[in-house]
């Protein structure tokens, strides 16, 4: 329960030192970031895949043993999210700085596994970072909006103290 809360104060206070939104111009999409539909796509000759970014992956059993990162985390954007929107667009920006967090989390905990930063924007930052679908899955790369599901919505209403 101390990591959740190490986990909230920390995007919290990201949150809060992060520049206006509205200083982000629409036309440029935060950078540095692994859109999980986009990683390690490449095209028929060998090369990256226009707007791909490699990530170097491993398998791993402690995450069901799908190909991840422990050092990085990776966006997931489900449709109607759009990086055109400056709140989006900030929100990508700062929750990047909990990925030290979350590796301190794993390293601390091994019974620990996947985390995850829901914004209220529409995008989910998942932890390790991995591809989506993940290599190994035949699923489809359509992301549902978790600001629909149960959980999302019991954390969001949910007393802050």
């Amino acid at each position: 329960m101390w990591m959740t809360q190490r986990i909230m104060d920390s995007a919290e206070q990201a949150a809060l030192s992060e520049s206006d939104p509205e200083s982000a111009t629409s036309k440029s999409h935060p950078s540095g970031f692994y859109d999980a539909r986009r990683i390690n796509e490449y095209q028929s000759d060998g090369r990256l895949a226009e707007g791909s970014r490699q990530m170097l992956l491993r398998h791993m059993r402690r995450f069901e043993g799908y190909p991840v990162n422990i050092s990085l985390s990776s966006v997931l954007l489900p449709a109607g999210v759009s990086l055109d929107d400056p709140e989006t667009q900030s929100a990508i920006k700062w929750s990047s700085h909990l990925d030290p967090l979350f590796a301190n989390n794993i390293e601390r905990d091994s019974a620990l596994s996947w985390q995850y930063f829901g914004s209220s924007t529409g995008f989910l930052r998942r932890f390790p970072g991995t591809a989506w679908p993940p290599e190994t899955s035949y699923g489809s790369k359509e992301i549902n909006d978790f600001r629909s599901e149960d959980w999302f919505i019991q954390a969001a209403s949910s007393p802050k103290d």
